[in-house]
């Protein structure tokens, strides 16, 4: 279906992107990039974009891409404009999605993953009401003793 003159590169970033957009656009979003690409036909005349984004439809994503990449078809130089728009609204889209959120709020803003390889994170479920809190200061002050605080 996607027989273009798009780079691998090109493709791959496509993807990252439109799963940021599956996440995060409404159907305004989908019409603001339909005109500033000069797509809107594309958006517009696709028999399940907006229906199935409204209906929460499980073919929302496959329709999602296969409108970004219609978009980026037309001409390539839309994937510039794609990347803009979808970034300056919602941030970078994760390379690689691995793992899971597990922070109070998502953010649309940047954001940064941090790999240690020192050690490994158990299967099982995020336990919500569990805080650690590690108070140990490297020296700690005259007068205070150094200690840890674990509440459960």
């Amino acid at each position: 279906m996607f027989q273009t003159g798009l780079s691998k590169e090109q493709r791959v970033r496509l993807i990252a992107l439109t799963r940021l957009a599956v996440k995060n656009f409404n159907g305004g979003d989908w019409q603001a990039l339909g005109a500033y690409t000069g797509c809107s036909d594309i958006v517009t005349n696709h028999d399940r974009l907006l229906r199935s984004l409204s209906f929460g439809d499980d073919d929302y994503s496959g329709n999602a891409h296969g409108v970004i990449f219609s978009i980026a078809e037309r001409d390539p130089a839309n994937v510039g404009i794609i990347e803009q728009f979808i970034t300056e609204h919602y941030g970078e889209p994760d390379p690689v999605t691995i793992g899971e959120n597990v922070s109070t709020a998502h953010s649309k803003g940047r954001k940064i993953i941090f790999s240690p390889s020192v050690f490994d994170v158990p299967d099982g479920e995020v336990e919500n009401d569990l805080i650690a809190v590690d108070v140990t200061p490297s020296f700690p002050p005259a007068g205070v003793r150094a200690g840890r605080l674990f509440c459960a």
